[in-house]
């Protein structure tokens, strides 16, 4: 279980965390022509109990563009659906060759 990892364990999981991130920029890249934008945002209940653990770690959440998080007004842009989709099966069959 991840909160109970020792020192070793959670650089081996920031190690293969890097390493993952290098692979969605590379096959987001691929897929849209451009960069993707990497930045810091409140998202992900998740990543933050994890992060409040081991404040170090990188972790990396991702999903479709959501617009207006958390109100009334909450919405998903549904074309951002399908290239998240797509992304996503690009990742998992890359994982074993990475």
């Amino acid at each position: 279980h991840l909160l109970n990892c020792k020192k070793k364990e959670v650089y081996m999981l920031q190690r293969m965390l890097n390493l993952f991130l290098n692979l969605l920029k590379k096959l987001y890249k691929k897929q849209n022509n451009e960069e993707p934008v990497i930045k810091v945002d409140h998202a992900g209940l998740e990543c933050s109990v994890i992060l409040d653990k081991y404040p170090g770690l990188d972790i990396v959440s991702m999903g479709p563009t959501i617009r207006s998080p958390h109100t009334t007004n909450e919405r998903c842009l549904i074309s951002s659906v399908a290239l998240f989709w797509e992304l996503i099966k690009e990742v998992l069959a890359e994982i074993p060759n990475a």
